[in-house]
C-alpha cells in the first residue's frame, strides 16, 4: 500500500518520500482515522480509495470525506474508479452517516 501511496503523491507533483507515505498509512490506521480500500489482482495493489471522518454539525451526523481515490496508470479503464467509490458508499451508509464528501 505505501508504494501505491507514495507513486499518487508523486503523481500530484509531491516528492517521492517511501518512508513518509509508510509512516503516515500506519497512523492513519493505527488512530483509526482513516477508512482505506484497496483493489489489487493477485500480484499487485492497483488502486486504493481513503476516507477520513467528518461532522456535520448541521445534520448532526458523521460524514466521510471522500480525500484519496488513485488509481495506478495500468489498471485505468477497467473501472476501478467506480468500483472503489462504490464500495465507500457501502461502507458509509450503515455508519449512520449523511454520505460522502
Amino acid at each position: 500500500m505505501s508504494l501505491l501511496y507514495d507513486i499518487y503523491r508523486v503523481f500530484y507533483r509531491q516528492t517521492s518520500d517511501l518512508i513518509g507515505a509508510i509512516n503516515f498509512i500506519r497512523d492513519r490506521l493505527s488512530f483509526k482515522d482513516s477508512k482505506i480500500f484497496a483493489a489489487a489482482d493477485e500480484n499487485k495493489l492497483l488502486g486504493f480509495v481513503q476516507l477520513d471522518p467528518l461532522f456535520s454539525s448541521t445534520r448532526l451526523k458523521r460524514a466521510r470525506l471522500l480525500n484519496d481515490l488513485f488509481v495506478s496508470p495500468e489498471a485505468r479503464g477497467q473501472h476501478l474508479r467506480v468500483r472503489l467509490i462504490e464500495r465507500a458508499q457501502v461502507f458509509a451508509a450503515p455508519t449512520n452517516s449523511v454520505g460522502l464528501c
